[in-house]
């Protein structure tokens, strides 16, 4: 499983370098010269078009948090609540990392290239439901897509978070520190494919249409 993330992530990357890198052949010919009162004017050289800049962003988010069992774990009282969004949360007092996210993009003109990895609890409960050893792979690719943005168009390619549902899984972005039941245990958490999205000039009318594997 880690070979196979890898390798999508190598593949994504190279097709968002190829993406964001367009090479542009400028050719210039020089005009003749013109012949005005038996003298050669050579005319002005035109100035070629600049490339827009490279710009690279990081964002790192860091969750983690202390919890105290009321209902008594020693005693085999654990709750749904306890283990549905909270792996690996044993025991009446812990301490946890529940997930550490480093997202990297890329952007040029109208490409961009997007990566983000996960750590924690969250990379050990990600890897344990697509059958990945649990012990010793703790780092999950969470995204890795390429994206074309031209005007009002805007094209997806690769591994995303989910458009399913009104909950993320970065907690400050969240209503609630926890999560529902509907998003824990129905809703899936990425996915992988194409997007084609349309925004009217006015941002008031929008529609997307996904091709997504699984």
């Amino acid at each position: 499983m880690l070979k196979k993330t890898i390798g999508f992530a190598v593949w994504i990357l190279l097709a968002g370098i190829a993406l964001v890198f367009p090479t542009w052949a400028q050719t210039t010919q020089a005009s003749p010269a013109a012949t005005v009162t038996s003298e050669a004017q050579a005319s002005p050289t035109a100035t070629p078009a600049l490339e827009p800049p490279l710009k690279f962003s990081m964002n790192a988010l860091v969750d983690t948090y202390y919890s105290l069992n009321f209902t008594n774990a020693a005693h085999g009282l654990d709750g749904a609540g306890n283990t549905g969004y909270f792996p690996n949360n044993q025991g009446d007092y812990n301490y946890n990392l529940h997930m550490a996210e480093l997202a990297f993009t890329l952007r040029q003109g109208e490409g961009s290239v997007h990566l983000s990895v996960l750590g924690g609890n969250v990379a050990k409960y990600f890897n344990s439901l697509a059958g990945s050893p649990p012990v010793g792979d703790n780092i999950f690719l969470y995204e890795a897509y390429a994206t074309y943005h031209p005007e009002d168009w805007t094209f997806s390619f690769g591994r995303m978070a989910s458009f399913m549902g009104f909950e993320v899984l970065e907690s400050n972005q969240d209503w609630n520190y926890s999560r529902s039941l509907l998003y824990t245990l129905t809703l899936p958490y990425l996915q992988e494919g194409f997007s084609i999205n349309y925004t009217a000039p006015n941002n008031k009318v929008a529609i997307t249409g996904y091709a997504l594997d699984g």
